[in-house]
């Protein structure tokens, strides 16, 4: 994950970033979920810990020290696409610009080939990674839009 542009959302929001994806700060764990990734949008929803450690240029055993099956990687490929989805360059700092903000989100999780190659082909998928995995992107995401309605001027932080 590049986290260079999620500096303008401060340092507690990086913290927050880097905090939900720790367990992918080593480049071999960051070439998994990288190969998982093509695989996925150039092979399909359903890749095989074959593939993805090929692509990756490492060892089986080398992927599954780190991930015990490809939902695994995947959930985690997914938890990095949503997160960069996020991104944004500027803070908004009203409401009209929050809506904005929310409404370029949604297009955006609209518009994503990676999910929408989940969506097509493994939908199964994406709902065991919203409902059974509920954790960590999901959450995340909440952090997120939590600490920009607190940054929003006029919004009513008790509601």
């Amino acid at each position: 994950m590049h986290t260079g542009s999620w500096k303008v959302l401060g340092a507690k929001m990086l913290k927050l970033v880097e905090k939900v994806l720790q367990r992918n700060t080593d480049a071999t764990a960051q070439a998994i979920l990288d190969a998982a990734r093509s695989c996925i949008l150039y092979g399909g929803a359903n890749p095989s810990i074959t593939d993805i450690a090929k692509k990756a240029g490492i060892s089986r055993p080398t992927v599954y020290k780190r991930y015990r099956n490809v939902t695994e990687i995947t959930a985690d490929v997914l938890t990095q696409e949503l997160l960069e989805l996020l991104d944004i360059e500027d803070i908004p700092d009203n409401g009209p610009l929050f809506v904005r903000y929310i409404v370029q989100m949604a297009a955006k999780v609209r518009d994503n080939a990676l999910l929408q190659i989940i969506i097509n082909e493994e939908p199964d998928l994406l709902l065991t990674y919203q409902f059974e995995r509920l954790g960590r992107s999901q959450l995340a995401i909440i952090d997120v839009l939590a600490y920009l309605i607190e940054r929003v001027p006029g919004i009513n932080k008790e509601n």
